[in-house]
């Protein structure tokens, strides 16, 4: 369902097949909030994220392994593996 509704309202911004990461709320740091905001694509389900700096997000992502990472096959969403990553361009 999330690899569809990325092809929906994301194709052609990210990657594909896409690879995308749930987060936890207790990985948020203090102060951060989450809010739904309506864009132009009309996407119903995004969020935009205040109180977290972007300097902070790349540090968090930098810090997670491969495998906290999912992506978007024909069969459906699925761990990211090693042989994903040497894949990519």
């Amino acid at each position: 369902m999330i690899c569809a509704h990325l092809d929906q309202f994301y194709r052609g911004v990210g990657g594909d097949p896409a690879v995308f990461m749930e987060i936890p709320d207790d990985d948020w740091p203090d102060g951060c909030a989450i809010a739904p905001t309506l864009l132009e694509n009309n996407d119903p389900c995004h969020r935009e994220v205040d109180g977290v700096s972007n300097g902070q997000l790349q540090r968090y992502f930098k810090t997670r392994d491969w495998h906290e990472f999912k992506i978007c096959d024909p069969n459906g969403v699925r761990v990211l593996t090693d042989e994903d990553v040497d894949a990519f361009p």
